[in-house]
């Protein structure tokens, strides 16, 4: 029974994303996820950013906004872009191996705002998922103001770079630079109402 709701609440929510995508919209999320550089302005340029998106996530490559590609783009997700360029004129996937990682083991967590007793609880929860496959533990702290990763809830522009939007649930900073204040932080859509 719990399973045949969750089914109907999911296929409501893709049902009222797909109302609400325009064409035009499409285009903006398929530049902020990497797929064009700028809004596409031909239509060879429009075709072939839905083909690449509909590509990377395994979709039939139909050049064409279709039920399934709208779903998938107008989905609650990360905001950050799903490739990116290297450097070199190509375009590389974002979820690769990277060389930067913490230089420690034992690491810290503070939520910088409003914390609740099931905030706690899921976050131990999933912090805990990772000390068990890895080497790595996890301290929570009260005081998030000298923590290796803030948690913190947040919405529109923020102040890094990376704007939420509306379908953006949340995203993440790889440890690059201990000296800088975002390394390692998570930051979630507190526009969003998942509960």
């Amino acid at each position: 029974m719990k399973e045949s709701f969750v089914a109907l609440m999911l296929a409501c929510i893709v049902g009222s994303c797909l109302a609400e995508l325009t064409d035009k919209r499409a285009m903006t999320l398929l530049n902020r996820y990497g797929f064009s550089d700028g809004e596409p302005s031909t239509d060879s340029d429009i075709k072939r950013a839905i083909e690449d998106f509909q590509d990377f996530h395994s979709l039939e490559q139909t050049g064409e906004l279709d039920k399934e590609t709208k779903a998938l783009l107008h989905m609650p997700r990360c905001g950050l872009p799903d490739v990116q360029d290297d450097g070199n004129g190509r375009r590389t996937k974002r979820f690769v191996t990277t060389p930067y990682k913490w230089d420690k083991f034992h690491l810290t967590w503070g939520i910088l705002n409003y914390t609740t007793d099931l905030q706690l609880q899921v976050f131990n929860a999933a912090l805990q998922f990772w000390s068990d496959d890895s080497a790595l533990t996890f301290e929570y702290t009260a005081d998030p103001t000298s923590v290796d990763i803030v948690i913190s809830f947040v919405s529109g522009d923020h102040g890094d770079g990376y704007p939420f939007d509306g379908t953006d649930l949340a995203h993440a900073f790889l440890p690059v630079d201990v000296s800088d204040p975002i390394s390692g932080d998570v930051h979630l859509n507190d526009a969003i109402n998942l509960g």
